[in-house]
């Protein structure tokens, strides 16, 4: 393994941290507004879960899983460079980096709700509840439920 001889001092890495928070922050209020409401904020990966009929902590796992695959695949390839994007929108090192944070923040949030009291395996919104929430034209869904005609 051959490294730069460069070595990050405490406030550089702390620095660096605080960098990959806030991009990490960006990309889950972006996609907390295409994916989620503010009643259900793990909408999609409830709704995810009820099509594959698994437990959405599960579905989040997957989720986590293809990213560091991914980025197992690009470190493999000898690709160290940070950066979020190549030249054709392909997502590279950095933005893996802050997909797996925001994936492992999003599979906390669905262990927190499948925590004891409901149990891991018990569905914690139903099919009529997700229907609520129409998809839009971004592939996620409408931020409010649309109303009740029944």
């Amino acid at each position: 393994m051959q490294t730069s001889g460069k070595k990050l001092t405490t406030k550089q890495f702390n620095h660096l941290v605080q960098q990959l928070r806030s991009d990490m922050d960006r990309t889950m209020e972006r996609k907390g507004r295409e994916y989620a409401t503010d009643e259900v904020r793990l909408l999609n990966l409830h709704a995810h879960a009820l099509m594959e009929r698994r437990a959405a902590h599960l579905v989040a796992l997957t989720f986590l899983n293809k990213h560091v695959v991914a980025l197992n695949q690009l470190l493999a390839r000898g690709d160290t460079v940070l950066r979020m994007y190549d030249e054709h929108g392909g997502e590279k090192v950095l933005s893996r980096l802050v997909d797996i944070l925001a994936w492992t923040h999003l599979l906390h949030g669905t262990l927190v709700e499948a925590a004891p009291d409901t149990g891991p395996k018990k569905a914690l919104i139903t099919t009529k509840e997700v229907a609520k929430y129409p998809p839009n034209d971004e592939g996620g869904f409408a931020r409010e439920p649309e109303p009740c005609t029944k």
